[in-house]
């Protein structure tokens, strides 16, 4: 009998486990560069969160807040999450408007560790960062003091500058297809039948990548429909 309960509990805690959340499903993990560029293509705003992997309050942060399936809906729904480990071993581009720009020569190269601390202000972790789809930095949140204030604090910068967010339909290339395969978890590349058999059941929050399918084609099928439910993107080139 005990045998059977351990099976059982063994089990279920198995299941459990498949079902469980982790940031990294859906959030960019220390890529600044290629999370921001993925978030101007799709001209949605930006959640940017530093931690230290040593941090026990980031680790908290990380589990409690940012692994919560309603947090994660919430974010994907409205905005690219790039989560960013604060060190010297990993460089971006500041200020963050030069990925909006990529002619800009008026940026600096550094590290994530100087990027918090000399050109966000911040000298601790977690530290977290609200972009608009501009990539200008429109709000921050210090630290980490429990799920309620954080998921509060996310709710607060998504009514103020990220509500109802437009879904993109547009062309892409081939390497920027890759970039957005490469970089964000949820993109999917489908095929042009699977893409029409699912057109009234597509996942708000998935990235549909089409290619070998003309523009002309993919509007004729969408534009029947009341609103563009997901991102569709078509590499044309």
């Amino acid at each position: 009998m005990l045998k059977r309960l351990s099976s059982l509990g063994l089990l279920v805690l198995l299941a459990l486990s498949a079902f469980s959340l982790n940031f990294t499903d859906y959030a960019v993990y220390n890529d600044i560069e290629n999370g921001l560029k993925a978030a101007v293509l799709l001209e949605k705003s930006v959640l940017m969160v530093f931690t230290l992997p040593n941090c026990s309050t980031c680790g908290r942060l990380k589990n409690e807040a940012l692994s919560n399936p309603t947090v994660e809906a919430l974010l994907r729904e409205h905005c690219v999450v790039i989560v960013a480990e604060a060190e010297k071993d990993r460089y971006a581009k500041f200020p963050f408007s030069a990925y909006v720009n990529p002619s800009s020569q008026s940026f600096e190269t550094v590290n994530y560790y100087e990027l918090i601390t000399k050109k966000l202000g911040s000298n601790a972790v977690p530290f977290t960062i609200f972009l608009n789809p501009g990539l200008e930095m429109i709000g921050s949140t210090q630290s980490y003091n429990g799920y309620e204030s954080y998921e509060s604090a996310l709710k607060t910068f998504i009514r103020l500058n990220a509500r109802n967010p437009k879904k993109v339909f547009k062309k892409i290339t081939a390497s920027e297809k890759e970039l957005i395969l490469d970089t964000l978890p949820y993109a999917q590349e489908i095929g042009w039948e699977e893409f029409k058999a699912a057109i009234n059941n597509l996942d708000p929050l998935k990235v549909y990548i089409l290619s070998k399918v003309k523009v002309e084609e993919v509007r004729v099928v969408l534009d029947p429909l009341p609103l563009l439910r997901a991102d569709v993107l078509i590499q044309t080139k």
